[in-house]
């Protein structure tokens, strides 16, 4: 018989990403439209045509991505600290020790 703790658990988590990730879709989608607004009135102010608004969005977009990924790396390294065993990456990318396709001598295998 399972664990009724584990199975709450278990379904908080679920419940947690799910919101999680609502949360991430209306900021995908309402950040660039807030700040193509924004743009749009100040290309109104100005008297230009579309430059800031175009330059808003890209920049939202940018920005959005850049949260994203700095949020899903940090996610990543949570995730990998709590598997037993596991060594954490390099900031190369490579498990730290790894000395690649040569070994410690410097010699190929």
């Amino acid at each position: 018989m399972r664990d009724p703790l584990f199975d709450l658990r278990a379904k908080q988590e679920l419940h947690s990403g799910f919101g999680s990730a609502y949360a991430r879709g209306w900021e995908l989608a309402l950040t660039p439209v807030v700040f193509g607004g924004i743009g749009w009135l100040v290309d109104r102010a100005v008297g230009t045509s579309l430059v800031f608004t175009i330059a808003f969005v890209l920049f939202s977009f940018a920005g959005v991505f850049v949260k994203v990924w700095i949020g899903y790396d940090a996610d990543m390294r949570r995730q990998e600290s709590q598997v037993p065993g596991f060594r954490s990456r390099a900031p190369s990318g490579r498990a730290s020790g790894a000395s690649g396709p040569s070994g410690a001598d410097g010699r190929a295998r």
